[in-house]
């Protein structure tokens, strides 16, 4: 019987280490304004898996969203030289639009090459230092994502 019981922590252990439990979007993991700034400002956010990031997008100050794409323009130049007026030969940095806070929801207007919103969302965590899940506030989809400390390096964990 022993064996039973240990058997089952293991696997349990085993689906919390690997974050298999997914963030439900409940009120009483949603993160407050400030938990929200605490979460976005000067960091990137992750969409996606590793080695297959669908977004990258980089929350600077002054409600700045840029997304990362491939880093910045002197460390993207392919091998051999991009063909002239070519804008898929780079993939640089560039700016998306923003994001602004408020009530407990962070809204995002894509004003680069989507031009479209606004997106409005609730965040929540469920404890994890990098898992969070965007849950939409109105219409549209809810997105787990990570969410990495500072901005300038992509989503390649340190």
């Amino acid at each position: 019987m022993l064996k039973f019981y240990l058997y089952g922590a293991i696997v349990l252990g085993a689906a919390l280490s690997t974050n298999a439990l997914a963030i439900d979007c409940l009120d009483s993991n949603k993160l407050d304004n400030t938990a929200l700034g605490h979460a976005l400002l000067g960091n990137t956010v992750c969409v996606g898996s590793s080695g297959n990031w669908e977004a990258q997008e980089e929350h600077r100050p002054g409600d700045e969203l840029w997304d990362y794409h491939s880093g910045p323009d002197s460390a993207n130049l392919p091998t051999p030289p991009p063909i002239i007026n070519d804008p898929d030969s780079r993939d640089p940095t560039d700016r998306l639009g923003t994001w602004t806070i408020t009530d407990n929801e962070v809204t995002y207007n894509y004003t680069s090459v989507h031009d479209s919103g606004p997106y409005t969302y609730t965040l929540h965590n469920d404890g994890s230092l990098t898992l969070y899940k965007f849950c939409a506030a109105g219409s549209g989809t809810d997105t787990e994502v990570t969410i990495l400390t500072g901005t300038g390096a992509g989503c390649t964990p340190p």
